[in-house]
């Protein structure tokens, strides 16, 4: 996959859509800027329409063909494993941060691999006739390796994104209502009598049971 340096300007103007918006950003914007994946994009529907086909981020990652992580949490902390690039890579990540409808900040902090830090950010702005959808996905390089896995993420990620934004946008046109929705699944009754029987034992220590029923669902469906 042939990489190159995305277009400085771009980068900039992204980055600074999310500093001014969430100042409290603008440090790490400026350390992952060198190696960045950035862009935005305007669609035809509001922030509260776009939201959820953006911040189911499981779906979104498949939909972008993103590899499958592998998640455990270890001494209360959340770590994850993967393989980028024949590179085996392990992180931590804190609990994501989010505000609804408008902003989703993700951070990896690796101890096995060629990338040191990832900050990944979604920022969805109201505009006339419609939203501006921005994405950062920045890197720090580990070593000479990591100089050279980081642009092919970049390279990646916007290969991945210029085949999903034009398809989202043909889905916003017909009216579809949840386009990263993957197809429904055939539910054996063992499966079904599982999840129901799980799903008691959360209500019956507390869980809410509202919380519960869509958990149920998205594990079934």
């Amino acid at each position: 996959m042939p990489t190159r340096r995305e277009d400085p300007a771009a980068v900039r103007a992204v980055r600074e859509s999310f500093a001014t918006a969430y100042p409290w950003l603008g440090t790490e914007l400026e350390a992952t800027e060198h190696h960045t994946f950035a862009a935005s994009w305007v669609l035809p529907v509001s922030p509260a329409e776009l939201w959820p086909w953006i911040s189911d981020t499981s779906r979104l990652n498949r939909a972008l063909r993103i590899p499958a992580a592998r998640f455990a949490e270890v001494n209360g902390q959340r770590t994850g494993a993967s393989t980028y690039f024949r590179q085996n890579v392990h992180w931590s990540e804190p609990p994501w941060e989010w505000i609804a409808e408008r902003l989703i900040v993700c951070r990896k902090t690796f101890d096995q691999g060629p990338i040191a830090h990832i900050l990944a950010l979604a920022l969805l702005e109201p505009v006339s006739g419609g939203s501006r959808y921005s994405v950062w996905y920045g890197a720090v390089a580990k070593g000479w390796m990591g100089r050279l896995v980081a642009p092919r993420l970049a390279a990646y990620l916007r290969s991945a994104y210029g085949t999903l934004l034009p398809q989202l946008e043909r889905w916003i046109e017909i009216g579809e209502q949840d386009p990263l929705h993957r197809a429904p699944r055939k539910v054996t009754p063992e499966a079904q009598e599982r999840a129901e029987a799980g799903a008691r034992t959360l209500v019956a220590h507390h869980a809410r049971p509202s919380i519960v029923s869509r958990l149920t669902e998205h594990l079934l469906h």
